[in-house]
């Protein structure tokens, strides 16, 4: 396969899984035609609404998996790693600032942390729950 048709491919992919699903606008859309992957990052928005569209993201893939890195004092760095059916690996991403976090997710800067679609949504619940006692 020459890189022109993966790169059709992986545009056709962006374009069948944003029309299928019901999804925040992504703020950026690059095709990695040598990884065979497509990396989205969320648009900006409060903490609770970039965990929000990175859920939503996070439940339209296929086995997906959520990376928590903190990338320097000030940044918790999100990622959500996942598949659509026609086996196009996606990459969504976004970060907040570390003390949004509310000591939630504990790392140390350039620590990493592998966790759960399901943690991922409790730390969006927790951290919405704070935002509406404030």
């Amino acid at each position: 396969m020459n890189s022109r048709s993966e790169l059709h491919r992986l545009l056709g992919a962006v374009w069948g899984h944003l029309e299928d699903h019901r999804l925040p606008e992504p703020w950026l859309v690059a095709c990695e035609v040598y990884r065979s992957e497509v990396e989205v990052q969320i648009g900006p928005g409060s903490p609770v609404a970039r965990l929000a569209s990175l859920l939503a993201w996070a439940y339209s893939l296929e086995e997906a998996t959520v990376r928590w890195r903190r990338l320097d004092i000030r940044s918790l760095h999100t990622t959500v790693h996942g598949r659509i059916p026609a086996g196009v690996g996606f990459r969504v991403y976004g970060g907040i600032d570390f003390t949004d976090s509310r000591g939630l997710v504990p790392l140390e800067p350039g620590d990493t942390e592998v966790a759960t679609v399901e943690e991922l949504h409790i730390f969006h619940d927790l951290l919405a729950e704070h935002e509406v006692q404030s």
